[in-house]
């Protein structure tokens, strides 16, 4: 029998890629999508120093997936220091083959430390040079300013030319404002496909640049942005295929021009408080029937309580998961549920529905019908109430796990006025409670849970 060691090198990366247990990631967009335990780390760490055989086989599962950020989440500015990043930069730089094993980098701008750190004199000549290699356009004393770190991390980034995922929390352009255009730098990244951004603060609510960085991935072909602000003479659009712009700053000719300028668009997920006319953008993703399978919609204002309904979905006829809120389906002949495609598969419905319970209804008798055959998965959302209500609160939470109760007393002199009239008591979950027992009967899973994970 054949020892470990002797074992191909291919082999042993598959038995020892099991140690890569990856974090599950929260709904937090602050959290990587990509991280081992340090445990795990440890472990494959501990193997690499064994033998050559196996270090050989475990050296690339040990830098598979970088994370600069806080070494304490629950204090901020405590990432890497000056001193460590230099001395990853100088490590990279003299073992591309190290930064070639990089698949996934998740970078915290905003963990980083962002006050003055020193950067000693041998130090500062070996990255200038570095900075004139890779094109670097970065401000005169750069190097003695708060937010050198922030330059540090983006110049490591830059190294990892094998990366596959990008995964950023930034809250400034000061990097990427750096980055040169295409034909000033060596840097391209042909492996990078995915890119996601969280540029949310509440510091600097608005969108960031990130374009300049996402020109040297040609092959890129899915972007995830929160917030998203972008125009169609930004980049080369024709290679997306997944888009996700949340808490998009956009206008709506923003949006329909970026969707027009993707040539084959798979999934889209938008959400909007700013523009919430959906007509321009529906028109856009009509071009796309034919590839369109997953679409998550938002629309909604922060300036009105109107009601937008995003309106027929007849002529998605590849369309397999849809998400949408109650809000923006319409009501009547309208409604966007009597037009579902026959191909879908999954539906979402965000925001509580108990004003359109007589089309979700309807719904439910259409499905029992034998039509819509391929739907089998209906998602409702979760009942919250915050007690922000003149009527009595038949109940404050419901979800698959706390259900509804219908025994609760909806009636209490405390509501009661003198003529004998009360205030009508808030749904209490009611509504998603029986729309649920509605679905099952029909033949289809239904539960009651919060957002489905789009990513």
């Amino acid at each position: 029998m054949a020892k470990i060691t002797q074992l191909p090198t291919e082999l042993l990366q598959k038995i020892f890629s099991e140690f890569l247990n990856i974090l599950t990631p929260t709904a937090y967009k602050v959290l990587p999508l990509f991280k081992v335990s340090a445990e795990d780390l440890a472990t494959l760490k501990a193997v690499s120093r064994t033998c050559r055989a196996l270090h050989r086989a475990v050296e690339p599962l040990v830098w598979r997936h970088i994370c600069i950020e806080a070494h304490d989440i629950n204090r901020p500015f405590t990432g890497p220091s000056v001193s460590q990043l230099i001395a990853l930069i100088r490590l990279w730089h003299a073992r591309p083959d190290l930064a070639a094993h990089v698949h996934t980098i998740f970078v915290s701008w905003t963990a980083l430390y962002l006050g003055q750190q020193l950067i000693q004199a041998e130090d500062f000549e070996f990255l200038s040079g570095l900075i004139r290699d890779l094109g670097l356009r970065l401000p005169v004393g750069w190097h003695e300013a708060g937010k050198n770190t922030g330059i540090l991390a983006g110049i490591a980034v830059l190294l990892a030319r094998n990366v596959r995922v990008l995964d950023l929390h930034a809250h400034s352009t000061y990097f990427f404002d750096c980055i040169p255009a295409p034909d000033e730098t060596s840097v391209c990244f042909e492996s990078l496909t995915y890119v996601r951004l969280n540029a949310s603060s509440p510091r600097n609510p608005s969108s960031i640049d990130i374009c300049p960085l996402l020109r040297l991935a040609p092959n890129l072909t899915k972007l995830e942005a929160w917030p998203g602000l972008f125009d169609p003479k930004d980049l080369d659009w024709s290679g997306i295929t997944t888009l996700m712009l949340e808490g998009a700053e956009m206008s709506a000719a923003q949006v329909a021009g970026v969707i027009k300028s993707c040539s084959k668009l798979r999934d889209f997920s938008f959400f909007t408080k700013h523009d919430p006319s959906p007509n321009e953008i529906m028109a856009a993703l009509s071009t796309h029937t034919s590839t369109l399978r997953r679409l998550n919609l938002y629309f909604t204002s922060l300036y009105s309580d109107a009601e937008v309904a995003i309106g027929s979905l007849a002529a998605f006829t590849s369309l397999e998961e849809l998400s949408i809120p109650a809000d923006n389906i319409g009501t009547g002949a309208g409604c966007t549920l009597r037009t579902l495609p026959q191909s879908l598969r999954l539906l979402n419905i965000e925001s509580h529905p108990h004003e359109h319970r007589e089309d979700i209804e309807w719904l439910a008798g259409h499905i029992r019908a034998g039509n819509l055959p391929n739907l089998g998965e209906v998602q409702l959302p979760v009942w919250e109430c915050d007690g922000d209500h003149a009527g009595p609160c038949r109940g404050t939470y419901v979800d698959e796990d706390n259900g509804y109760e219908s025994g609760i007393d909806e009636h209490g002199s405390d509501w009661e006025y003198e003529d004998g009239d009360e205030d009508e008591a808030c749904d209490g979950g009611k509504t998603v409670h029986e729309l649920r027992a509605l679905f099952r009967d029909a033949g289809v899973s239904c539960n009651i849970g919060p957002h489905l994970k789009w990513s």
